[in-house]
């Protein structure tokens, strides 16, 4: 039995002025693999919300696998389509793997290295695959942003929120850092015990 739970907070908006969004976040629990990734497909409007959304969906679908099979099924996911960056983190056991490709920032726990994502886009050419394991505690949080989110005022916000619950954590990080010029999406996820 997981003696992890997990509490996780998303917040998704389209930029201003628009409907369409070309962001999203997936949060996907099966058993003893729980999947938590940010999703921002290139531009904005109609056509980066069909990237996004295929993205998703790709990425949903590949439920119990390993996370370089997840990013390998959402970069085959898109052909036609305007290319997507995204960012996951897969808890599975005792561990926390994450992933990145392009610009979708992490920020990792207090007294944990910030892991890197590579540079590329999935659903064009080639991309490069690096993955970071940790060991999953309870206490830690983990929050990934779209680029719609300033980073380094939200780098300085998050400190400050750390006796906040994930949902008001989201709330506020989408309230105070976005730039009303792009899509932004935030996922805050607290690892705690299994009660």
């Amino acid at each position: 039995m997981n003696e992890f739970r997990f509490n996780a907070a998303q917040r998704v908006r389209p930029m201003e002025g628009l409907t369409a969004c070309g962001d999203a976040v997936v949060d996907v629990r099966e058993g003893n693999w729980s999947l938590f990734a940010v999703i921002d497909a290139l531009g904005h409007g109609p056509d980066a919300e069909k990237s996004a959304k295929a993205a998703f969906h790709a990425a949903t679908q590949a439920r119990g696998q390993a996370l370089e099979q997840v990013f390998e099924a959402v970069h085959r996911s898109l052909p036609g389509l305007r290319g997507v960056v995204m960012s996951a983190l897969l808890a599975q056991g005792e561990s926390l793997t994450f992933a990145g490709v392009g610009n979708v920032e992490i920020f990792s726990p207090e007294g944990v290295a910030r892991p890197v994502s590579m540079a590329g886009t999935l659903g064009g050419a080639a991309y490069r695959f690096r993955s970071f394991v940790f060991p999953l505690k309870a206490g830690q949080r983990w929050v990934m942003a779209s680029d719609g989110i300033r980073a380094r005022e939200a780098g300085a916000l998050l400190p400050k929120l750390n006796a906040e619950p994930a949902e008001a954590t989201a709330e506020q990080l989408m309230k105070s850092v976005t730039r009303p010029n792009d899509d932004a999406s935030v996922l805050v996820l607290d690892v705690e015990t299994n009660a």
